[in-house]
């Protein structure tokens, strides 16, 4: 027997009227074919029908067994003897009524799965807010050993560079004569080109290399790593709503990225990126904002690229670029340096930057205040 037995039963009226055999039935036969089709939906041997006189008599509703056999003929010739596969027992069985009953199971079955379905989400949505709390105790606790706020992310530790040191802006014969255009003619834009006999315009210290930041300064944890990267994205997010969240498979990218050139070369690219990449694509003919960024960084190839770009410029530098980024990236000169595969003078013209935005600052700091 099967399990199944349906609630309703769809009834097709209008097919019933124009079966020529139904037509040739008299109303007693037509209400006993009615009563047999019935029990093919919820009866015992569902969705077939016992061969027993004895029980098909009931059935049918028919006024005596004797009644029934006179009248089987005409009411039993729209059925037709099967013998069931599973017990080798024979029964009828009616087209009409097998092909609704699998339709009917067909729509059971959809059902089942779209439960099944359903619930193996809640389950996955479970796990997954199970996880991201214990990813923020973890980085709760994080917070008590690391000066910045921190992404919840967790892997094994890597070696990065040593802190880095804070601005200290040294003038150069350019740099003062970019100060100097810059106040005359009102901006940036005067910035003069490096020399063509090859000379450096300015004499400043060599990068930090990671070997030999190693043991001067402890590793730092992947959730440290991916915490600066956090920051840099908050900062230059166009979209608050888009939110940083990157995949397993993404930090790992970023973070093979932040071993090979450092804390200072990453961080900066990624806000170099951040900045000049368009974070919108379009969908259905409509702009909508990019997910995820750091995938787009990672897998599109920019972080090479703005990394290689910048990797020669000092520490200091690199900090600068990182924390002004937009406003290294207004100027058409700068934008046209990391268009270039040779940086020229970049040196000079960041630390020009650097100059001007000390010199705001202190501008500032002597504006009265109203």
């Amino acid at each position: 027997m099967n399990d199944f037995r349906p609630q309703f039963i769809m009834w097709e009226e209008l097919a019933w009227r124009a079966d020529r055999v139904v037509s040739r039935m008299t109303p007693h036969q037509r209400a006993m074919y009615r009563n047999l089709l019935m029990e093919c939906y919820v009866g015992n041997e569902r969705p077939y029908l016992t061969t027993d006189d004895g029980q098909l008599w009931q059935i049918a509703e028919a006024d005596s067994l004797e009644n029934w056999l006179v009248n089987k003929p005409r009411v039993i010739v729209k059925f037709i003897e099967m013998v069931r596969k599973d017990d080798g027992k024979v029964l009828f069985s009616n087209n009409k009524v097998i092909e609704v009953w699998n339709n009917l199971e067909d729509k059971l079955d959809q059902k089942r799965n779209a439960g099944r379905a359903s619930a193996k989400a809640r389950r996955l949505a479970a796990e997954e807010k199970k996880e991201t709390i214990q990813q923020q105790q973890q980085y709760n606790r994080a917070l008590s050993s690391v000066e910045h706020p921190l992404s919840s992310v967790e892997h094994t530790s890597t070696d990065v560079e040593r802190p880095l040191k804070s601005i200290d802006v040294a003038e150069t014969p350019l740099s003062k004569q970019l100060i100097g255009n810059e106040r005359e003619n009102g901006g940036p834009h005067n910035f003069h080109p490096p020399s063509k006999d090859g000379g450096s315009h300015n004499d400043f210290q060599q990068p930090i290399k990671k070997e030999e930041s190693n043991g001067s300064a402890r590793a730092k944890s992947n959730v440290e790593v991916m915490g600066g990267f956090r920051e840099i994205y908050i900062r230059y997010n166009r979209y608050p709503q888009i939110g940083f969240s990157p995949t397993k498979p993404h930090q790992k990218a970023a973070i093979d990225f932040y071993e090979r050139y450092g804390q200072a070369v990453a961080l900066a690219a990624w806000a170099c990126f951040l900045v000049r990449d368009d974070p919108e694509v379009v969908s259905n003919g409509k702009k909508q904002p990019r997910a995820h960024r750091l995938n787009d960084f990672c897998a599109a190839g920019g972080c090479e690229t703005c990394a290689k770009r910048i990797k020669d410029l000092t520490p200091d530098e690199l900090e600068f670029v990182a924390q002004h980024a937009d406003k290294c990236a207004d100027n058409l000169r700068y934008t046209s340096y990391l268009k270039q595969d040779e940086n020229g003078d970049l040196h000079g013209f960041i630390r020009y930057l650097m100059q001007v935005s000390v010199d705001q600052e202190n501008i500032d700091c002597e504006s009265p205040t109203t």
